[in-house]
């Protein structure tokens, strides 16, 4: 994992894996653990690495990723496409947004055409 924290005045870069994650939240590796600071000064243990959330959606590839807080929460915003048939025969990549846990990796919202 790669955390670049000069990619602009208020945003983090991180990278794991081949996924990139921008965030501008306060990030921390404390222990070898990747943590967030939450508005209430919380902090939440990021247990789902950016390149499993691809693994979790199943998508073929993934546009954007954004480590954000939701609720108390940390969670990744996603943009990117998945195989999906039209009239069950047909296989085309769709446009989805996602929100997944970063906690838990369970899918909060799933958007597709």
């Amino acid at each position: 994992m790669l955390i670049n924290k000069n990619i602009s005045k208020r945003n983090i870069m991180i990278k794991s894996g081949e996924v990139e994650v921008v965030t501008s939240e306060k990030v921390t590796v404390t222990n070898s653990k990747l943590t967030m600071q939450t508005s209430s000064g919380s902090v939440k243990e990021i247990k789902i690495m950016p390149e499993e959330v691809s693994e979790i959606l199943g998508t073929s590839s993934i546009e954007t990723t954004e480590l954000k807080e939701e609720s108390e929460k940390p969670i990744y915003l996603i943009s990117g496409t998945k195989k999906g048939k039209v009239l069950l025969v047909f296989t085309v990549d769709m446009k989805i947004k996602a929100k997944v846990d970063a906690e838990t990796g369970s899918i909060i919202s799933l958007e597709k055409p």
